[in-house]
């Protein structure tokens, strides 16, 4: 590595890091077998049960017990009202392929910054372990206000919907781990298979308002505490999202699923 910085050592800290998050993607990464063309075309000529067993029952099965959630959908081609997809179903199949296919493990050490305020976010984490905590900053002081651990996303509301983070993100745990899905095969997820992902998005979508009304609300107690200070002429805090805005997207995304179905 000191080779490639120049002949400049790099600092140890630094190094580790680097050395702990390539030893994590070697030993976790589960599509590392199907990454080039000729895997793909081998595991293309594997029986269908065989190629869904995998990556259902070998590969990904902790991830999917922890996002069972998040993957059940209504059947909206049955005339059973209370009736859902599932990998018997051909283009259920195909979908679920697709987005486990597409994950690659992440890691944060404890301390780590996920994001900043103003962060463009290019990746879509699922989080499979770990804690981490959401705040934001007012006059350059850092304010935590959410703790969020297993089966939750971050990034997935501002990927879908080309929104850069507003919020601080920061792993608590000694470490937090998942796995992402970088945004351009996010896109091509909502894409290939808008039925799906429009109920994925309707519900990330309600998951998110609810975390930024709590923490909008928070902001203006914290703002409101510097107005009244007369040590402090002007407070400094980032701009929320316009709130029409909001409210017009949460619409439109309301309309769309209902439209799907």
């Amino acid at each position: 590595m000191t080779q490639f910085n120049r002949g400049i050592a790099l600092n140890k800290v630094f190094r580790k890091d680097i050395e702990q998050y390539f030893d994590y993607m070697w030993e976790n990464n589960r599509n590392w077998a199907v990454t080039d063309d000729d895997d793909k075309q081998i595991l293309d000529q594997l029986p269908q049960e065989c190629i869904v067993s995998i990556f259902k029952d070998f590969l990904f099965v902790q991830f999917l017990q922890i996002f069972r959630k998040s993957f059940i959908f209504s059947n909206y081609t049955s005339k059973h009202s209370h009736s859902f997809f599932n990998w018997d179903h051909a283009f259920y199949q195909e979908f679920m392929l697709q987005l486990l296919q597409s994950l690659s493990p992440i890691f944060f050490p404890k301390k780590k910054e996920i994001y900043k305020e103003l962060d463009d976010i290019s990746i879509v984490t699922f989080v499979t372990e770990g804690t981490y905590k959401i705040g934001f900053e007012v006059n350059k002081t850092e304010y935590w206000y959410l703790k969020q651990q297993k089966g939750t996303y971050i990034g997935l509301f501002e990927c879908s919907y080309n929104k850069r983070s507003i919020y601080n993100y920061k792993a608590m745990s000694d470490h937090v781990k998942g796995y992402y899905i970088h945004k351009p095969n996010w896109m091509r997820l909502k894409e290939d298979h808008p039925k799906f992902m429009g109920e994925i998005n309707l519900r990330a979508t309600d998951q998110y308002m609810k975390l930024h009304t709590f923490l909008t609300e928070r902001k203006k107690e914290v703002v409101k505490g510097y107005d009244i200070r007369a040590d402090y002429k002007q407070v400094m805090v980032l701009k929320d999202y316009d709130e029409k805005e909001l409210v017009s997207l949460v619409k439109d995304i309301r309309v769309g699923s209902k439209n799907m179905h």
